[in-house]
């Protein structure tokens, strides 16, 4: 598996939403600017050349569905993250995360929890 591209990762979180899309689906869901139909179905095709997604044949179109689930990428991405910016450390990588003046108490509070109970399961 490798890291999507900003737009790779766009037509992706489409599909994981809608599941099953034609690319007139994928690209009627994309934001404005729209893409052309043979830059949406170019995408498509070096994803599924990737093995993140497949087609099957609906009439005269394809309708495209996922082969890699959103959880899935979300976990090796996160680990590559982790791997290549914070030389592994998972605690470098959390650390980074908590030091945001954007966390609030409830945030905080929500990770003393998860923490919690990853603890007692151990």
């Amino acid at each position: 598996m490798k890291i999507l591209t900003d737009k790779e990762q766009m037509i992706m979180r489409i599909l994981w939403e809608h599941r099953h899309c034609s690319v007139e689906d994928v690209i009627q869901h994309m934001p404005k600017p729209k893409p052309a139909y043979n830059t949406a179905l170019t995408f498509l095709r070096i994803l599924e050349q990737r093995k993140f997604l497949d087609h099957k044949e609906d009439g005269r179109k394809y309708v495209y569905y996922p082969l890699i689930e959103k959880g899935e990428y979300i976990r090796y991405a996160m680990r590559h993250l982790k791997d290549s910016i914070f030389d592994g450390s998972i605690k470098s990588l959390v650390n980074t995360f908590i030091s945001d003046d954007n966390l609030t108490n409830d945030d905080i509070q929500e990770l003393i929890a998860m923490l919690t109970e990853l603890e007692s399961t151990r």
